[in-house]
C-alpha cells in the first residue's frame, strides 16, 4: 500500500493521458493538417497547458503523511519509503508545473493555513498508531510487549497531542514571541 501510494501521484504525474492526447493534436496542428479548421480562442486553449489543482495535490500530501503517521510506528520501513516517494512526487511536480501546466490560480492563505491545521494532526495520528500497536502486538509468551512505563508514555503523548490540537497553540507562540 505505500509503495503504490508513494510511486502512483508522480507516475501518473509524469503519464497525464489527456495531456499526451493534447500532445498529439498539437503536432497535427504543427504539421499543417488542422490548421484552417481552429479558431484562435481553439488554437489558445489547445496550446495552453492544463491548469494545475493544487487543492488535491495539497490533499494527497496529507493523506499521504497522515497515513504514514498512523501505520508508521507498526511498520517503520513505510517511513523511508513515504519519505522516497515525497521527493520524487516533488520532482515531478516541479517538472509538471515547470514545463507542461499553465500558472495556476493564485491561491489566497486559506488553503495553506488549513492543510498547515491538518499536519498539526500528525502527532495525534502517530500516538494512536502506537496506541493501536500497543494493544495489538503481543509476545512469544503471550503477554503484551508493552511494560507500564511504555502504557504510560504512550497514553501522555496522546493527551499531550490532543492538547496541542485543541489549544490554540498559535495564539500562545504570538504572546511568548513577540515578532513584528
Amino acid at each position: 500500500t505505500f509503495i503504490i501510494s508513494a510511486l502512483y501521484t508522480p507516475i501518473f504525474n509524469m503519464i497525464d493521458f489527456s495531456y499526451l492526447w493534447k500532445q498529439h493534436k498539437q503536432k497535427q496542428v504543427l504539421e499543417g493538417d488542422d490548421i484552417p479548421d481552429l479558431t484562435q480562442a481553439e488554437a489558445n486553449a489547445l496550446f495552453e497547458g492544463p491548469q494545475p489543482n493544487m487543492s488535491l495535490k495539497y490533499s494527497m500530501l496529507i493523506k499521504t503523511m497522515l497515513l504514514t503517521s498512523f501505520f508508521g510506528p507498526a511498520m517503520p520501513v513505510s517511513i523511508i519509503i513515504t519519505i522516497i516517494g515525497l521527493i520524487f512526487l516533488y520532482w515531478t511536480d516541479k517538472y509538471v508545473l515547470l514545463r507542461r501546466n499553465c500558472l495556476p490560480l493564485s491561491l489566497n492563505s486559506r488553503l495553506n493555513s488549513s492543510m498547515i491545521e491538518y499536519l498539526e494532526w500528525m502527532a495525534f495520528t502517530f500516538a494512536m498508531g502506537n496506541l493501536m500497536l500497543m494493544f495489538t502486538l503481543i509476545d512469544t509468551e503471550g503477554e503484551r510487549a508493552y511494560n507500564k512505563t511504555h502504557r504510560i508514555i504512550i497514553w501522555v503523548t496522546l493527551a499531550i497531542s490532543l492538547v496541542s490540537i485543541i489549544f490554540p497553540i498559535e495564539r500562545l507562540n504570538r504572546q511568548w514571541f513577540k515578532i513584528q
